[in-house]
């Protein structure tokens, strides 16, 4: 069901405003910054926008690039680096909680990430130190990071790199060549086209500037040419920079909602949290004429 072509209902409105009440009670909980005059649509977007550029908490294989452990062998990085490297591999393997190590601007929910949304990446801050508080994540900075790829199951270091001063400096060439050289171009969401002509296929990566652009210019599905090979992002971002996973999240809520105009009973509240196996719920409840209660997850 498209809500943007019928007017809601006044259950759907009260929902809608409900969810946006819990999520900002849950940035408030845990210092996140967010814009107070919004639709609540934005709030619910910008809240899986935020949650995408986390890292989820679970034990996980580590496994270097080859370029990077080349550079290791070499004594490229310093051995106070690769002491961090080895207690990240560390803690992966252990399942703590890395999101310490990510940059400030998780606190900030609006905040795009063109690394995250566009090549399903995060950079590290290469700091020994576990910071315990998570509002004292500013001590927890360096100059250096770690650029990687991080599923539910796996981790992939593929550099080391200096802390850069802009956005488009966070990813080039050599990166992904490293990825494309490793074959981890399925790991970041990109798919190789094959029945493409080299050469055909506009536009190319033959410049670092090339890898920004597509973030900047594009609002599609994101498709280039490198190295006479095309590949295709399924999860790219859309025209309002946000990333493929939160739109798709809300339209899911979207159609949830609609569904329970239908429901017996009176609507008694919203409520958010996690199941036992520590999956994101939103719980819708009902109240039946006979004073049942009914809970129905809308996530």
């Amino acid at each position: 069901m498209d809500n943007t072509k019928r007017e809601k209902t006044e259950l759907e409105k009260t929902i809608y405003q409900d969810i946006q009440s819990e999520i900002r009670k849950f940035y408030d909980s845990e210092g996140i910054e967010y814009k107070c005059k919004e639709e609540p649509e934005d709030t619910i977007i910008d809240f899986f926008s935020y949650l995408f550029r986390l890292i989820p908490v679970t034990k996980r294989t580590v496994h270097y690039s080859k370029e990077l452990l080349n550079r290791i062998n070499l004594n490229e990085i310093s051995k106070e680096y690769v002491e961090i490297l080895k207690m990240f591999e560390n803690a992966f393997s252990e399942g703590k909680d890395m999101n310490i190590f990510l940059s400030n601007n998780i606190k900030k929910s609006r905040e795009t990430d063109f690394l995250r949304y566009t090549w399903h990446l995060f950079h590290l801050h290469m700091s020994d130190k576990f910071v315990a508080d998570k509002k004292q994540m500013k001590n927890n900075r360096s100059d250096t990071q770690l650029l990687c790829i991080i599923d539910f199951h796996d981790v992939y270091f593929i550099d080391v790199i200096p802390h850069p001063t802009k956005a488009e400096e966070y990813f080039n060439i050599q990166n992904l060549e490293i990825i494309v050289k490793n074959g981890w171009m399925e790991k970041i969401g990109f798919f190789e086209i094959t029945d493409m002509i080299p050469g055909t296929l506009e536009p190319k990566i033959t410049e670092d500037k090339d890898i920004f652009k597509l973030y900047s210019e594009c609002s599609a599905n994101i498709v280039f040419e490198f190295q006479e090979k095309v590949y295709c992002s399924l999860e790219p971002v859309n025209c309002t920079r946000r990333p493929y996973v939160a739109i798709n999240e809300m339209a899911k809520i979207n159609r949830a909602i609609y569904k329970l105009n239908s429901m017996e009973g009176t609507y008694i509240g919203f409520q958010l949290s996690c199941n036992d196996q520590g999956i994101l719920v939103g719980l819708v409840g009902f109240k039946t004429p006979a004073g049942k209660i009914n809970l129905y997850n809308i996530f």
